[in-house]
């Protein structure tokens, strides 16, 4: 057999399965990139979800004046107190 007769497997092997395998890989990789856009803009969503509530809430300051103006019973008590 000489050298010169010997094909290297390329592209144009006839190889029956390697459309499909090609076509199922494209298929795939579709696949993938559509769940990661699906994920990403649910993470958009309940970002902006977030922030929207935490926005609306309203912080009255005298809610937490008793809180600064007496101890905690994590804190201990204040110096200077009774």
């Amino acid at each position: 057999m000489a050298v010169e007769s010997i094909r290297s497997p390329g592209p144009e092997a006839d190889d029956p399965d390697l459309g499909m395998g090609l076509a199922l890989l494209a298929q795939q990789r579709k696949e993938r990139i559509i769940l990661a856009t699906k994920i990403g803009l649910v993470w958009i969503g309940l970002i902006i979800f977030l922030l929207v509530v935490l926005l609306r809430l309203r912080l009255i300051p005298r809610m937490f004046s008793s809180i600064t103006t007496s101890s905690c019973w994590a804190c201990g008590p204040r110096l200077g107190s009774p």
